[in-house]
């Protein structure tokens, strides 16, 4: 890759294999791998899905307040060893979820806090990679293998999600977005498909970009 991003996000709904990519690539670019939160208690998701409408307040807090933790230590250490890095995540995800799943009035206080905690967090990114998969093949994917309650993942929710994130990216702006629809690819992350994307990554421009993965 000829073209240096300091930044580049991975993100994408659940089972889109976001953390798969971000470390293949990351392996490959010699960059350093951000991953997903890690200290969220596993129960909290079950506890989330379980009851969505009266949970969600709880739920998204508690993962804006770690995201800002993770993301916070990282911005404090890079002013003293910068790096370029792949995240799996970023502050905003807080906010798409939340936008999603709280209703009028608990929106408000999320976005109070969220305005606090997000405003010192000066991480930008040069490229977002956005995985894209059908709602349906993605609900398969978790009936296949759910973790931490998402078998209770209904198919509007996840038709929901997605037009929430498709809002969000539809008003970036000054920066690449690839939107890569991983339903095509047969052999996984392979090392045919990482030379793809790592050379469509040289010639992106600002906005979106659609990237077709090569065929067998």
């Amino acid at each position: 890759m000829t073209v240096i991003y300091k930044n580049i996000l991975i993100d994408g709904l659940p089972k889109t294999g976001k953390k798969e990519l971000a470390r293949k690539l990351s392996e490959r670019l010699h960059y350093t791998l951000i991953s997903d939160i890690q200290s969220i208690p596993t129960h909290l998701l079950d506890f989330f899905y379980r009851d969505i409408e009266r949970n969600a307040l709880l739920t998204e807090l508690s993962f804006l307040i770690q995201r800002y933790k993770q993301l916070n230590t990282i911005m404090v250490s890079d002013l003293y060893r910068p790096n370029r890095s792949i995240f799996t995540f970023s502050i905003e995800k807080s906010k798409i979820y939340a936008t999603y799943t709280l209703n009028d009035q608990e929106l408000v206080v999320f976005e109070k806090i969220y305005e606090m905690l997000s405003t010192p967090i000066p991480i930008n990114y040069d490229l977002i990679v956005f995985l894209y998969s059908s709602p349906k093949n993605i609900l398969k994917k978790i009936k296949e293998n759910p973790k931490n309650g998402e078998e209770r993942i209904s198919l509007e929710y996840i038709e929901g999600l997605l037009k929430v994130y498709y809002n969000h990216y539809s008003k970036i702006r000054g920066i690449p977005l690839i939107f890569f629809e991983i339903q095509n690819i047969n052999k996984g992350f392979d090392d045919e498909t990482l030379d793809s994307i790592v050379n469509f990554m040289d010639n992106v421009r600002p906005g979106i970009n659609l990237y077709n993965p090569p065929h067998p």
